[in-house]
């Protein structure tokens, strides 16, 4: 009996042990369930941080502060970038792929905010490839006399920032150079061959091309022509050529790595009406990455700016490069 007894308060004690572990065991269960909700609500919200480009204020004033600096502060940074890209690139081998610092517009006097939605205002600006005869940019003293290719195009004239000046004291060797429209202008205008668009915008992934895409559509005109969207998601390279070959294109905002395929693939996106390029380097991906930072698209930015075609235009003065 007292065997007996003794059996029963194991079992008891092995029921009781075996309930205890299985509430330990759901708990758990549950706990985990909480742990990747948590996780996956966290992930949803970085998604949706990188989709309405709103990075972490920080690191936005640290790449707009980069995108400001002066053009042979950038100039040195596409070196640096180059050096990292092309590995085990020579120094002759280096300077045929240099990016000039005479292509990269300076648009340090720009005060506001980098972000897709000011884009157009920031295009409007003026931020066009004014070439001088044997003499560099500095500022305009005052809005005062000005030559006469410009002084007939009002549009013109207030495209300059009233703050520049130039550190001429001979205003005649001033010479207006085949890029003499603002870029805001060009877009407005139609295009006089398919596929070959007068601006082209390179971004980090596809959310962020349609995002640059919205803002521009408010800049053209009945006249304009299409402003592309290149991207390899849900598109095909050979659509995107067909497309290309008969259609006139104003802007193409696309990836890095779809417009070098274009460009090296097809002859599909052609250079000839080219006048600017436009790096959207202050956008933040959800890892607080820019487009030169990503190694998914930094060396395609690199291989798309030393394509020689469009090397030959930066260095040409046919071609202006904007940090943006």
């Amino acid at each position: 009996m007292a065997g007996d007894n003794l059996v029963s308060g194991d079992e008891s004690e092995l029921v009781e042990h075996e309930a205890k572990a299985k509430v330990s065991a759901k708990a758990e269960k549950s706990r985990k369930r909480r742990a990747k909700q948590s996780e996956q609500k966290a992930k949803a919200g970085l998604v949706f941080r990188q989709r309405l480009t709103i990075p972490d204020p920080e690191e936005l004033r640290s790449a707009a502060l980069t995108a400001s600096q002066s053009p042979s502060f950038l100039a040195n940074l596409l070196v640096t970038g180059q050096i990292q890209v092309f590995k085990g690139i020579s120094e002759l081998e280096l300077d045929d792929k240099r990016i000039p610092e005479s292509c990269i517009i300076d648009t340090r006097s720009w005060k506001g905010e980098r972000n897709h939605e000011i884009l157009p205002e920031f295009i409007r600006q003026g931020w066009w490839a004014l070439k001088y005869h044997k003499t560099t940019l500095c500022t305009w003293p005052g809005i005062l006399e000005y030559p006469k290719w410009l002084s007939n195009d009002q549009t013109r004239v207030h495209a300059f920032p009233s703050t520049l000046s130039l550190n001429v004291t001979d205003q005649n060797r001033l010479r207006p150079s085949a890029v003499d429209r603002t870029l805001a202008t060009r877009i407005g205008q139609s295009s006089k061959d398919n596929g070959a668009p007068t601006c082209i915008i390179l971004a980090g992934n596809a959310l962020r091309v349609l995002d640059l895409i919205k803002p521009i559509k408010t800049m053209t005109t009945e006249k304009s022509g299409e402003i592309s969207k290149l991207f390899a998601r849900h598109f095909r390279l050979s659509q995107h050529a067909a497309h290309l070959e008969k259609t006139k294109v104003c802007v193409a905002v696309g990836t890095p790595n779809r417009v070098h395929a274009l460009l090296t693939q097809t002859e599909s996106l052609s250079l000839t009406a080219l006048t600017h390029v436009i790096l959207d380097v202050t956008f933040m991906d959800a890892k607080m990455r820019s487009m030169l930072d990503q190694l998914e698209t930094k060396a395609d930015v690199f291989h798309v700016l030393t394509h020689e075609p469009l090397r030959q235009r930066l260095v040409d003065g046919k071609t202006s490069l904007i940090f943006f």
